[in-house]
């Protein structure tokens, strides 16, 4: 388990190319069957706010942002997420949550109090 499952359990780790390195357990339940990685963010999410994006470079550009991301399949949850580029070029880390619709996420997605990170005010 990394850092980042414990801390932020709902990311994503990108490589510079923005293809998911890595799923935190929270996204990975939420994609439920797992897509065989790596795959690009942008095959699995559309960028909804603050504008779309065609290619990772216009989403990287957006890094410390506020996001809107919606997944392309269905139930086509919306979240709110962050992208923060790594140094050195080694890529950026997505963090996502689930905003004013947490409800909806929790139960649509049947997640429990073990799916966010221990200082979450949702839980």
């Amino acid at each position: 388990m990394s850092v980042f499952d414990i801390l932020c359990p709902c990311h994503a780790q990108l490589s510079q190319t923005g293809h998911i390195l890595h799923l935190g357990p929270t996204l990975a339940k939420l994609l439920g069957d797992t897509p065989a990685l790596p795959v690009r963010l942008l095959e699995l999410f559309e960028l909804r706010r603050p504008h779309p994006a065609a290619s990772m470079k216009v989403l990287f550009a957006l890094a410390g942002q506020k996001l809107t991301l919606r997944l392309r399949a269905a139930p086509h949850t919306d979240l709110k997420a962050v992208l923060a580029l790594l140094p050195s070029g080694q890529g950026a880390v997505v963090n996502f949550s689930f905003g004013i619709a947490i409800q909806n996420v929790v139960q649509r997605h049947s997640l429990t109090h073990s799916d966010f990170a221990g200082t979450d005010l949702a839980i």
